[in-house]
C-alpha cells in the first residue's frame, strides 16, 4: 500500500510538470528594527516592523520572470516621526519600484532590472552560486522541499527547493539548484520569500519578457553603487534617521 501511494504521488507530480508552465505566487517579507536612544525608544513603536509584498514567478520550459504581483504598482508609503524637542527625526519610506528578474534556462543568463534611490539599473552577468545541499526537508505549498545553504556570500542565505518542479530558478536572482526554490531566507528572516501557491496552466504570449530599462552594470558594480549611496545618505542625514525599504 505504501508503494502504491508513493507511486500515485510521484505520478501526480510528473503529470503536473508535464504542463511545464504556470505561475508561483510568493509573499516577500522584509523585517527591520529601529535602534534609538532609550529616551526616544517610544518613537520606534509608531512604525511598522515589516513590509509584506506579493510577488509572482511566471515560467515556461525555457525562461522565467520574477516580478511584483501587480507589475504596474509603483507607489511609496512614507512614515515620519520626530521627538518633542526635534532632536531626533525618523523618516521611513516603503518603495515598490518596477523591479524584475528574468532567467533563461537554456543559456543560464540572468538579467535583473532594479531601481535604487530613484535610478534604474539593468544588471547582468554570470551568477555562479555555490550551494551546500542538506538532508533537511519540509512541505511548502504542498511540495516536498529540501534545504540548501549558500556558501559564497557574506550574507546567510537559505533556500528550500523542490525537485518535483525541476527548474533551476527562484525569487530574485537565486537559482542553480535541482528544483524550484519555494522559500528563500536571507540573514535569518531579515528578508524572507515564501511560496503560497503554484498555478499550473498556459502562460499567455508576451507574459515573460527580458527587462530592458536602466543603466547596464554588472552584479559587482551594482552592489558597489548601492553601498556607496547608503554611506552617502548616512552622512547627509546627520541627527535624522531615514530608512528606505525596497522590494
Amino acid at each position: 500500500m505504501k508503494y502504491r501511494i508513493l507511486f500515485c504521488l510521484l505520478g501526480w507530480s510528473l503529470a503536473l510538470w508535464a504542463q511545464k508552465e504556470g505561475r508561483v505566487h510568493y509573499v516577500e517579507i522584509v523585517q527591520f528594527k529601529i535602534d534609538l536612544p532609550e529616551s526616544e525608544a517610544h518613537l520606534a513603536a509608531q512604525f511598522p516592523t515589516e513590509q509584506k509584498t506579493r510577488k509572482v514567478l511566471i515560467f515556461n520550459e525555457k525562461e522565467a520572470l520574477y516580478q511584483n504581483y501587480d507589475p504596474h504598482a509603483d507607489t511609496d508609503q512614507v512614515f515620519e516621526q520626530a521627538s518633542e524637542d526635534g532632536d531626533v527625526q525618523i523618516k521611513m519610506v516603503f518603495s515598490l519600484p518596477e523591479n524584475k528578474t528574468w532567467h533563461n534556462f537554456e543559456t543560464g543568463e540572468v538579467v535583473s532590472q532594479q531601481e535604487v534611490f530613484g535610478r534604474k539599473f539593468l544588471i547582468s552577468g554570470p551568477q555562479n552560486h555555490a550551494w551546500k545541499l542538506t538532508t533537511e526537508q519540509k512541505i511548502i505549498a504542498d511540495f516536498v522541499c529540501t534545504k540548501a545553504i549558500l556558501q559564497d556570500t557574506s550574507q546567510h542565505v537559505v533556500a528550500w527547493f523542490t525537485p518535483e518542479i525541476p527548474i533551476a530558478v527562484g525569487p530574485l536572482d537565486y537559482g542553480q539548484l535541482p528544483g524550484l526554490i519555494l522559500e528563500l531566507d536571507i540573514n535569518n528572516g531579515e528578508q524572507k520569500t515564501v511560496a503560497t501557491a503554484v498555478e499550473w496552466g498556459r502562460v499567455e504570449p508576451g507574459a515573460i519578457q527580458k527587462p530592458t530599462k536602466g543603466k547596464k552594470v554588472t552584479w559587482a558594480e551594482f552592489e558597489k553603487i548601492v553601498e556607496e549611496k547608503e554611506r552617502e545618505m548616512e552622512s547627509e542625514n546627520g541627527d535624522g534617521i531615514e530608512l528606505r525599504i525596497r522590494n
